[in-house]
């Protein structure tokens, strides 16, 4: 066996031990904190569970989940990456699940950022190795992991350092391999849209910057236009549902705003606080921020033009993330607001920043330490381990105090089926016996999310199941199946009834067997009329054709780009 391959070995194995000692207490404690973004993406994961259990491999609106209003936040939100959980299920219980689940992403994203590292610094194991603890470890990607249950942007955490070294190897380097910045962009796409487009918009900025302090030569502009289009294939198809179903449609999106922002105050304070429960969705950990503080001033930093440019992005972001921009002021402005505002949220800048600032802080340790011999090398290689899991279980640990110590005021208990569905607490701890309870409940933000406008007025009838019969109240019990829903109304031949189940372009309803004509009620839902005697409704979402054909078209184009790498 060669050398080369012993110390890959060895790296895979040192990140699965890391990912088990990071996961382990969260395991051994059998309960999942519910936070604001929990019980939303949770629901999307049993949503997908129960589709697969029943041999469906599409999830496209919730039938069992989201109070089986058919709302189509699979149409809009990516999931590919929820289906892991969801069959974690199929093995283990739920809680056990969640955790494997983040465990599975911090192994990956160890993996990943350190073989993005290996390839930037040529082959230098050392940096590579404190670039993926480093950037794993930011209190702010715990918090969207472990504490606030921000699926998407944790799971799009993991593949931005493919992005940027992508972009940087056909800007700057060996143009030849544009299909890092193809499985970067693709793989971001799968997991939350909106990273996709921070991602784009910083990628667009650095291709801007090279424009204006150089030139772009003819392989550059081909490999970027390669890595443009092959991207577009292999993502095309989860776009579709956006043009037929969200564009003219008046689905209610995210509004365009600036919220929590933030001092630089903040940054620093909360960064040294190094703690991933409220404070850390504006903290980056003691060692980013010192770097930020200090990095400019480092000789190793100052010596080398790269890594001063890259320094500098870093800091430049992270300022950017707080009011040290006007944001408030940039509210005003329709040009600004149509753009910036669509991140919603300043502080979801910091993983660009904070992987920026993770290259100074892994080129700064690793220069301090490549003139030692082997073996203080290696003390002080063990050292930086443990402080990072010391580190790591400091920012988690008022998460832990609630789930070893679960109070009455925390428990989650079955909602009442009989009164108006509630929101679910936040600070809610769910067990395995109790996880279920969590769909009895409103999802605590979400819940709405992809509703058309009409909807969006009625929600609380459609939330609590109300069908109106020739405008008379009744609650009917839905039996939920893949991406259908089916009732049973009684009624006479041409009564009107608005059954409590949202309308998109492609929702199509069944009607004893015959498919019927509906339209939009005035509250945004589903409307039919009667034919005398007992009516089984069954309303569900058929997408159109082309989603299966460019999915097809990902499914080869993911084939043909695996092959190509390996042949390489």
């Amino acid at each position: 066996m060669n050398k080369k391959l012993q110390k890959n070995i060895f790296i895979i194995i040192s990140f699965i031990i890391l990912s088990v000692i990071f996961i382990y207490a969260l395991l051994k404690s059998g309960h999942y904190l519910m936070m604001a973004d929990s019980s939303f993406h949770l629901s999307r994961a049993n949503e997908i569970y129960q589709n697969l259990k029943h041999g469906g491999l599409f999830t496209f609106i919730a039938t069992h989940c989201f109070s089986q209003s058919g709302v189509g936040t699979f149409l809009f939100y990516p999931s590919v990456f929820i289906y892991p959980l969801a069959l974690l299920r199929f093995i283990f219980n739920p809680i056990t699940s969640i955790w494997l689940w983040v465990g599975m992403f911090l192994f990956l994203t160890l993996l990943i950022s350190f073989y993005s590292m290996l390839s930037f610094s040529k082959g230098n194991y050392r940096r590579s190795y404190f670039f993926a603890i480093i950037y794993t470890i930011v209190p702010y990607h715990l918090y969207l992991g472990i504490w606030n249950g921000t699926m998407g942007e944790f799971i799009a955490y993991t593949f931005l350092p493919l992005v940027f070294l992508g972009l940087y190897k056909i800007l700057w380097e060996n143009s030849d391999k544009w299909y890092i910045l193809t499985i970067g962009m693709t793989l971001v796409s799968y997991s939350h849209i909106l990273s996709l487009y921070i991602s784009f918009g910083l990628c667009l900025a650095l291709f801007i910057l090279k424009l204006v302090f150089s030139s772009l030569n003819k392989q550059q502009f081909s490999s970027l236009l390669k890595a443009a289009i092959v991207t577009i294939l292999l993502t095309l198809w989860q776009f579709i549902p956006f043009i037929t179903d969200y564009l003219g449609k008046c689905i209610v999106a995210p509004n365009e705003m600036f919220q929590f922002p933030y001092g630089f105050n903040d940054l620093v304070n909360n960064s040294f606080l190094n703690i991933a429960n409220g404070n850390g969705s504006t903290g980056i950990g003691v060692c980013l921020i010192v770097i930020l503080l200090v990095g400019w001033i480092v000789p190793v930093v100052q010596q080398s033009r790269k890594e001063l440019i890259i320094y500098s992005l870093g800091a430049l972001i992270l300022l950017c993330s707080t009011t040290f921009l006007a944001w408030q002021a940039f509210g005003s402005n329709k040009l600004v607001l149509h753009t910036l505002g669509n991140i919603q949220m300043t502080f979801r800048l910091l993983p660009y920043g904070s992987l920026f600032l993770a290259v100074t802080a892994s080129l700064v340790l690793d220069s301090y330490i490549s003139n030692l011999n082997l073996k203080r090398e290696s003390l002080l290689l063990g050292i930086f381990t443990l402080l990072s899991i010391g580190g790591y279980y400091g920012s988690i640990q008022y998460e832990i105090q609630i789930l070893y110590n679960v109070s009455k005021r925390n428990q989650l208990y079955p909602a009442n089926s009989s009164k108006p569905k509630t929101v679910i607490n936040c600070n809610a701890v769910a067990s395995k016996q109790s996880y279920n309870d969590i769909f009895g409940y409103q999802v605590i933000f979400g819940e709405t999310d992809y509703y058309n406008k009409k909807a969006m007025d009625h929600s609380k009838s459609i939330i609590n199941n109300w069908t109106y019969v020739n405008g008379q109240k009744q609650v009917i019990k839905k039996v939920s199946g893949v991406n259908k829903i089916t009732m049973k109304l009684r009624g006479r031949q041409g009564e009107e009834a608005d059954l409590p189940i949202i309308a998109y372009h492609n929702t199509y309803v069944v009607n004893n067997g015959i498919k019927v004509d509906y339209i939009m009620s005035k509250r945004g839902t589903v409307q039919i009329k009667l034919h005398n005697g007992i009516n089984n409704v069954t309303v569900g979402y058929k997408p159109n054709i082309c989603y299966y054909a460019l999915f097809v078209v990902s499914i080869i184009g993911w084939l043909i780009l695996v092959l190509k790498i390996l042949v390489k």
